[in-house]
């Protein structure tokens, strides 16, 4: 099991440095095209000079990586001039609010949802799991989102729609706990259309688990001993397959959610990582755009390593 773990804490550094590289290749290249086709910069020297330096790609990529871990210099931002890093950090800390809300609303929905599928008979609940499961699976994440500003802002004025706090507000006057239920309230919208976009997956993957469960050899001896429905699910199944399943699909949901948060972000004028990719890539900000992605890869990559290293520790079936 120490040689699985220590090969994959291996892999780490070395996907990090293929994804950089590629990022940085591309970023490189593609103007380099876009010029060729309208001028006279030849693609040949850019690729026999790749090796010198100062123009050589592979130079001036490990030059970029140095200043990134060492200085922690990312660039500054062709739109204001800021360092990247200062552009960056207040928008992660709006991002990880909204992620950590969505991902919240998903488990406690998807989780209770995906377990009754499995054990409730009822027809009417079976039609209600499909039309959320064919909902969430179809459905675009902005129609989603259109639907809920529809229902929750414009007919039932519960919820604000649009920004990260409410405008007009004197912050000095309000106390912790008010600062952060307007965050809250402003912050919901767009986390449960993040959720509702992903709810497929805990359901189907749970209801599909638990099933394969309650055919194993040792359920049915367990059934035939006189033990009850509950205390099946309870010791047997929930313990192995809610805990098991939620590993395994949490880098899944970390790639959907912070891909999403692009148009979530955009669609409710939520001022974070999303929003701030976005608008970097129409006025072609490109070391802000590749800042957040390096950023979303990292993030994508360690839960992956650590998802992977609970899997080998936890379930014995994957060290094979």
């Amino acid at each position: 099991m120490w040689q699985l773990i220590i090969k994959r804490l291996l892999k780490f550094p070395i996907q990090i440095l293929i994804i950089t590289f590629l990022l940085y290749f591309i970023s490189v290249i593609l103007p380099i095209l876009v010029h060729e086709v309208n001028d006279s910069i030849s693609l040949r020297w850019f690729f026999t000079n790749s090796f010198e330096a100062p123009y050589g790609i592979f130079y001036r990529y490990f030059s970029w990586i140095r200043n990134i871990l060492f200085y922690g210099d990312f660039g500054r931002s062709l739109i204001n001039g800021e360092q990247v890093i200062d552009v960056i950090s207040p928008r992660v800390i709006i991002t990880t609010r909204l992620l950590s809300l969505s991902f919240i609303l998903l488990f406690f929905i998807g989780i209770p949802v995906g377990i009754l599928s499995t054990f409730k008979k009822s027809k009417l609940f079976e039609k209600f799991v499909n039309f959320i499961v064919i909902s969430s699976t179809s459905l675009p994440i902005f129609t989603i989102g259109f639907l809920l500003i529809l229902l929750f802002a414009f007919n039932l004025r519960w919820l604000p729609f649009t920004g990260t706090f409410q405008i007009g507000v004197d912050v000095e006057a309000l106390n912790f706990w008010q600062i952060q239920l307007i965050h809250l309230t402003h912050t919901f919208l767009p986390a449960l259309t993040l959720a509702l976009s992903m709810l497929f997956i805990p359901i189907k993957l749970l209801n599909t688990n638990i099933n394969q469960t309650k055919k194993e050899i040792f359920i049915n001896l367990v059934r035939a001993k006189g033990a009850s429905q509950f205390s099946i699910l309870k010791r047997h199944i929930l313990k192995k397959d809610v805990i098991m399943t939620t590993i395994a699909i949490l880098p899944m949901i970390v790639t959907t959610g912070l891909t999403g948060t692009i148009v979530v972000e955009r669609l409710f004028s939520y001022r974070g990582l999303g929003e701030l990719i976005f608008n970097s890539f129409l006025f072609n900000d490109l070391l802000v755009v590749k800042s957040i992605i390096i950023l979303f890869a990292t993030v994508i990559l360690f839960v992956t390593l650590i998802c992977d290293i609970l899997l080998l520790i936890l379930d014995p079936r994957v060290r094979i």
